[in-house]
């Protein structure tokens, strides 16, 4: 019998949770324009379960990968404890029961999005990691739909806000994983995946990280000013700025300067939805 905790795992939770964080700040950045708990339910039911079921596609295709590598040897599609026949059954009813909810619950552009990310995730980014250190900002494009997806769920349109969300989550995802590609540069180079630390110095990553930094302060600055209340704005630029500044100043090993790069990106992150939840709250007060 396959155990609940191996089928939790193998869906990547970090992943889905990361990625579920970003959809509720859609959903606030969205709820003073239109408001409506079916849809707000619905999308976040359906990226949880979509984004389960492709993590889970990424796994088996990953696996003899994952098993070169000290960090993802123990996943359950490596070690045995999940058949792949009853995996792909997983994946199968994940992915059914978030389409269904975003059919039932939410719209026909929120049911696009997530059909682009399912497929940009499981294909494209899946298997451009063996190819091209590129594939990180090819996987910005799934990493930055679901935040797009929780917007268009209640506003049901691909307007400026909703462009410059997913730029936004899009911009923030590349210093996020460059970052990890350095404190695992060496896992990396034992799987074979060309990433950006397998392919160039430590003082050319470090000098990428930060330009990417630089890249989300300047993305971050037009959508706080143009798209946020003042105050929520202010918060939201000051937060970028600072994650550029500690990482441009910072000093020491490369290893320990990128897990500083990586800490501070989840700062970040969990700062998205507080100033989401802030824009609505001036917004609400106005």
């Amino acid at each position: 019998m396959v155990g609940i905790r191996a089928l939790y795992l193998l869906a990547k939770p970090g992943i889905v949770y990361g990625n579920a964080w970003h959809t509720i700040g859609g959903v606030l950045l969205a709820a003073s324009t239109a408001w409506s708990l079916s849809a707000a339910i619905g999308v976040m039911i359906g990226v949880v379960s979509i984004v389960a079921s492709a993590c889970v596609i990424n796994n088996l295709i990953d696996q003899p990968y994952d098993a070169k590598m000290q960090r993802t040897k123990r996943r359950p599609s490596v070690t045995g404890q999940v058949l792949t026949s009853v995996a792909v059954l997983y994946a199968i009813i994940l992915a059914l029961i978030g389409f269904v909810a975003l059919w039932l619950l939410t719209n026909p552009l929120t049911i696009l999005l997530g059909s682009i990310a399912y497929v940009s995730y499981t294909v494209v980014y899946t298997y451009s990691k063996r190819f091209t250190l590129h594939s990180t900002l090819i996987g910005t494009v799934p990493g930055a739909l679901p935040a797009m997806a929780g917007y268009t769920a209640l506003v049901g349109q691909l307007d400026a806000t909703a462009w410059l969300i997913g730029l936004v989550i899009a911009c923030w995802q590349l210093p996020h994983f460059y970052a990890i590609s350095v404190s695992r540069a060496k896992e990396y180079a034992a799987a074979g995946f060309p990433v950006l630390s397998t392919r160039h110095s430590p003082v050319v990553v470090k000098r990428w990280i930060v330009a990417t930094l630089g890249l989300f302060f300047v993305v971050v600055s037009i959508f706080a000013f143009t798209q946020l209340a003042l105050l929520a704005g202010i918060i939201y630029v000051v937060l970028a700025g600072g994650w550029l500044m500690r990482s441009a100043l910072a000093t020491g090993r490369d290893a320990a300067w990128a897990r500083r790069v990586f800490g501070d990106s989840m700062y970040v992150s969990l700062g998205f939805v507080a100033v989401a939840a802030l824009d609505l709250v001036q917004r609400s007060l106005m």
